[in-house]
């Protein structure tokens, strides 16, 4: 890599993500972990996250089957280190998420559709839905300080809970109600937005008996798309073939009528 070519901005939050990956403790405990054992790595991991994951309700069991710690251990021993500096991006509202987070130290921003709405800190988690569901992040998430994250993975979580039947009951639960509360929301706002259309763009104005029956149909075409900032939505010239209104798209051959 030449120096050189960086940029003096990029080149300080590469400075700065290799001081805090590697300065003293973090770096010496994660080479000593990757020395242990299976059982002593889970009982080290098990000690420093324990706290973190028990926060996360789908991740406490508490069966009292002598089972409990060793769910626990499997959960922690999976987690992997994650290193931010300010300003990076863990992850974009609209794309599919496939981990959770936690916050071992350090802050992070919560921003949805470009507002900040609240900043979490140590011992905080976010993304969890992710593990159970592929629905898109319904926020952007930046960190605001030098953060240690914790991150376990959709996989890893699948291949534990696979192990154990309460936990995969518990998780499947929590998803259908999730689904459908999302879809209650999502049809919600579908018919918000199929209105204000309707009242708005004078070709899609109908009044009469009909007139619900005609939102309800637009709604029902009508499909979400996420844009980050300074994303281009479409360009002049180029040919069209649906139009976009509060980030909800509607196609010329969605049978609304």
């Amino acid at each position: 890599m030449s120096w050189r070519s960086i940029d003096p901005i990029t080149q300080k939050k590469l400075l700065d993500y290799f001081a805090l990956k590697y300065r003293g403790k973090y770096f010496d405990e994660g080479s000593l972990l990757s020395e242990m054992n299976e059982s002593l790595r889970m009982e080290i991991a098990a000690h420093n996250c324990k706290e973190l994951i028990s926060k996360v309700p789908f991740l406490k069991r508490e069966q009292n089957d002598g089972r409990d710690d060793l769910f626990a251990g499997r959960i922690t021993s999976a987690l992997q280190a994650c290193y931010y500096v300010p300003g990076d991006i863990i992850f974009v509202q609209g794309e599919i998420g496939h981990d959770m987070y936690f916050i071992f130290s350090g802050a992070v921003i919560v921003n949805i559709s470009g507002k900040g709405v609240c900043v979490l800190r140590d011992g905080a988690f976010f993304g969890e839905i992710a593990l159970i569901a592929n629905i898109p992040r319904t926020a952007t998430v930046q960190a605001v300080s030098n953060c240690i994250l914790y991150r376990l993975t959709q996989e890893s979580f699948n291949n534990i809970v696979n192990l154990f039947d309460d936990i995969k009951k518990k998780v499947s639960h929590i998803y259908n109600e999730r689904m459908e509360r999302t879809k209650r929301e999502e049809d919600a706002r579908k018919l918000k937005v199929a209105a204000e259309m309707v009242n708005k763009i004078s070709f899609l104005q109908i009044e009469g008996d009909t007139k619900t029956s005609f939102i309800e149909k637009l709604a029902s075409v009508l499909y979400p798309v996420h844009y980050s900032t300074e994303d281009v939505v479409f360009m002049q010239g180029e040919s069209a073939d649906e139009m976009v209104s509060n980030e909800l798209k509607l196609t010329p051959f969605s049978p609304c009528v």
